[in-house]
């Protein structure tokens, strides 16, 4: 059995690309399988960067007093500070003052005691709260905002407006 010339050549050339494509196709799932691993490799990083940050950060704590109970003067500067008339500063409510935490080291050692503080600040924008924010974690270092909540300002011309209502806490501690 003699085959022509022609079909000679497109055996070997079939035979040689099926390697080829073959090749294609497994460098095509390879890139595709590092892409995936790279996009995950960098939102592991992302985590694990923020996990570093946070155990980096140490919870503020005024040593040896309990904090001043200053609040309302605090939040009136913050709202200056931000840009914002002091009348949007509504109630100011002491919500508790309680021990957290003991020593380990037998009952001799410090008490830790956290104050929350609730403030009200009415109608305004979310911008408006957050400059608020901002400008009162760059210069309240000891009180921490721990939880925000937000209620539309009902019967109001502008729905962009909001009530909020922060919750503010200050660590201290205190020897027995």
């Amino acid at each position: 059995m003699r085959f022509s010339p022609p079909i000679v050549v497109a055996l070997v050339t079939a035979a040689s690309l099926l390697p080829v494509a073959t090749s294609a196709r497994r460098l095509s799932e390879a890139s595709s399988h590092h892409q995936a691993a790279s996009a995950s490799l960098a939102l592991i990083r992302h985590r694990a960067d923020r996990v570093q940050g946070l155990r980096d950060s140490r919870e503020r704590a005024a040593e040896q007093k309990r904090p001043e109970q200053d609040v309302i003067a605090r939040a009136n500067a913050v709202l200056l500070e931000a840009g914002l008339p002091v009348e949007v500063l509504g109630a100011v409510r002491t919500q508790s003052d309680a021990e957290i935490s003991r020593s380990s080291s037998g009952g001799g050692g410090p008490t830790y005691r956290r104050q929350n503080v609730q403030l009200t600040l009415r109608r305004l924008t979310v911008p408006e709260i957050g400059r608020f924010l901002e400008s009162w974690t760059a210069s309240q270092r000891l009180w921490t905002p721990a939880q925000i909540t937000l209620v539309h300002a009902r019967g109001e011309d502008d729905p962009a407006r909001y009530h909020a209502t922060i919750l503010i806490s200050a660590t201290y501690v205190v020897d027995r």
